[in-house]
């Protein structure tokens, strides 16, 4: 399964949620978990792009790559937090715990799917 796939359904299953939330508990729910959502996507984004430099061929990378990652790291895990506590002390804590899990909730989804649905034929 790919990223992009990943990316797509977690989109997706944020729309469908949150506006699921906007119904049910209103605006004061769904914009956290809108928001939170919206956190957890790009935070998945950016381990997509920092790891492809990890699979990049040994002769094909820069010198300083590894330092470079670290960094990039570094500076997602702290504006990963950031955003968080941000949201957590702006609204409340459920619906920010929730919208941030809706990548988890789609990998979940995407797995119990893949047990019973056939896989799609791969062009060789």
């Amino acid at each position: 399964m790919s990223s992009q796939t990943l990316i797509r359904d977690s989109a997706i299953l944020l729309l469908l949620t949150a506006a699921g939330a906007f119904i049910l508990k209103g605006a004061a729910w769904a914009i956290p978990f809108a928001l939170a959502g919206v956190v957890a996507i790009a935070n998945l984004y950016l381990i997509t792009l920092l790891t492809r430099k990890l699979i990049v061929p040994p002769e094909q990378q820069e010198s300083a790559g590894g330092g470079r990652m670290a960094l990039g790291m570094l500076i997602k895990f702290a504006g990963t937090a950031i955003a968080l506590v941000a949201l957590v002390s702006n609204f409340e804590v459920a619906p920010v715990l929730f919208g941030f899990g809706v990548v988890v909730i789609a990998i979940t989804v995407r797995g119990v799917l893949g047990l019973f649905l056939p896989a799609p034929a791969q062009e060789a």
